[in-house]
Parts: structure tokens; sequence; C-alpha cells
């Protein structure tokens, strides 16, 4: 299978080069239609990561979603699993998909995916986390990130950071599962996003933040990581003040109850980016 690939590459590789002498236009054009072969018909020489890492441009994202619906066939066809179902959440190339279930009776949350691995192979990944509370007011489904991994918000605790926390989920195709607590730079004490847990469109508006960073929690603590979500990245929502009850254990009933110096950086966030 690896000398078949080899030989598939090559023969893309020479054909590219050989248009080298043609108009400009017309190799970008063939080009084109040479990666566009490849994609439709190369499905058993690729991997979901090495799709993920063509993604170089606009214009490679248009292509990888166009051809997607073949790796999403090739997927289907080779596992057993019925991947129609509503709860799997497929990524936009067709080449993974996952889902999220929530054991709340046991305080569990369970993942479980499929991915293109190459060499002609569909991978199962299964993932499992405890001390898992419930989903979010605002989503209860997962998602795929950038950089390919099967994610998923939720509320639930991680045993060395102590207390009741945002987290992400998230099982990559090729280590090992991860759950990192979810904070924001609103203020200087860095807060967790269960400031916001009351107010589902805010807390939405923070998860869908432009500029996210993995960060360590403390200086030099390369153990203790967590996800960044940056005020500067941020749409504050209209109705960003819209209240809904979501735990017992939080103490902010309006926006107003909210600490002076996050009210005021949403406020200026939210004048900001109308500028």
């Amino acid at each position: 299978m690896k000398f078949k690939t080899i030989y598939f590459f090559t023969y893309i590789i020479l054909f590219v080069q050989l248009l080298s002498g043609m108009d400009s236009a017309m190799v970008r054009e063939n080009k084109r239609l040479a990666w566009e072969t490849v994609l439709l018909h190369g499905t058993e020489w690729l991997s979901h990561d090495m799709i993920v890492s063509l993604a170089v441009s606009k214009e490679h994202d248009a292509l990888l979603c166009k051809t997607a619906k073949e790796r999403k066939h090739y997927v289907k066809d080779k596992t057993r699993a019925d991947l129609n179902k509503e709860e799997f959440i497929w990524h936009k190339y067709g080449t993974a998909c996952g889902r999220a279930q929530n054991l709340s009776c046991h305080n569990q949350l369970l993942f479980d995916r499929y991915h293109l691995a190459g060499d002609g192979q569909v991978e199962r990944l299964l993932g499992a986390w405890g001390n898992f509370y419930g989903c979010l007011p605002n989503d209860s489904r997962g998602f795929f990130n950038d950089r390919g991994d099967f994610c998923f918000h939720g509320y639930g605790n991680i045993p060395q950071m102590g207390g009741k926390h945002i987290i992400e989920y998230s099982l990559p195709s090729g280590s090992k599962q991860k759950a990192l607590r979810c904070i924001t730079d609103v203020s200087a004490s860095n807060p967790g996003l269960s400031l916001l847990l009351d107010f589902p469109l805010l807390l939405k508006a923070f998860l869908n933040s432009l500029k996210v960073k993995e960060v360590g929690s403390m200086p030099n603590a390369k153990s203790m990581r967590v996800k960044m979500y940056c005020i500067d990245g941020v749409t504050i929502p209209e109705n960003y003040m819209a209240y809904k009850r979501y735990s017992s254990e939080l103490v902010y009933k309006t926006f107003s109850d909210l600490p002076e110096q996050v009210k005021n950086n949403i406020l200026m966030r939210k004048v900001a980016y109308k500028k």
C-alpha cells in the first residue's frame, strides 16, 4: 500500500511540473483540476490529519469542502456503525465524525469518533471523562476545531484544579484526550468562563472568540494548561444581558451583579468593535 501511495503522489507531482511552460491562468486551472482529482479519487491514500493540513488558503478550503462528500461516503462504507444518526457531527471536509454522549446520571461524558487514518483505514477512538455535571445552556453538541480535534464544551470538574468549571473536552486523532478549563482575560484575575453561565448568549459569544490560546494556569506551570478566550476577539451580542438560571450554586442573578471590572470591559468591548 505504501508503494501505491508513493506512486500516486509522484504521478501528481510530475503532472504539475509539466505545467510549468503553460500560460499562468491555464497552469492554475490545471493544478486545481489535478488536486481535485486527487481529492475525489485518492481517498484511500489520504488521512484526516493530512487533509486538514492542506487547508492553507480559502481556495484550498473551498476545494476540500467541495470534495467532502466522497470522503464522507468512504468513511461510512468502511465502518459498520450507523453514522447517519443525527447526534454524529461531521467535519466539514468529510474526513471524520464524532458524537458526545452525556451520562449525567453517572457524571460521565463519552466520546465516539471515526476518522480517515490513511492506508485505506478508518480508525475509531473512544474517550471518557468523569466529574461531568452537564451541558452548557446554549450548546449540547460537539464540534471540530481548526486542528481537526473533536471537542465539546461542558460543565465539570478537573480534580487537580478543584471546583467546577466550563471545560473544553477534546479527542485528537493522534494523541491522548484532554480536558482544559476555559478562562477569559475579561479582568486582571483571568476568571473562569463559569462566571457567565447564567448569561447564555454572552457565554456563547466568548466561546466563539476569534482569539483563543492554550496557556499555563500559572507561570511555568506546563502541566496545568487552560484555554484562554480573549475578549479582543469577542463580538458582544445586542441582548448580552439576557439571563437564564443555570445552577443554584451561582450567585450572579443580573448583569449588574457581575464584578465591576468584568462589566466595564464587556461594555468597552461592545463600543470598541462598533467604531
